[in-house]
């Protein structure tokens, strides 16, 4: 999702079973709390970490500020 607008990843997830929060400000997903590949079954939280402009994919941890 890292690359995405905060829309688009915020409607996969929820296609995708998973509940997205958004954390930071900004239109972009710099980082995600799911690790990119992890099966859609699982479900649960995953956290979106916005900036303003695009980066390269991070995972960020459910503790991290």
């Amino acid at each position: 999702l890292s690359g995405l607008s905060a829309r688009a990843a915020m409607r996969t997830l929820i296609e995708l079973g998973w509940e997205p929060r958004l954390r930071g400000e900004g239109s972009f997903v710099s980082r995600q709390s799911v690790a990119p590949g992890t099966p859609a079954g699982e479900g649960g939280v995953c956290l979106l970490q916005l900036t303003r402009f695009p980066v390269e994919p991070q995972t960020v941890e459910e503790g991290e500020p």
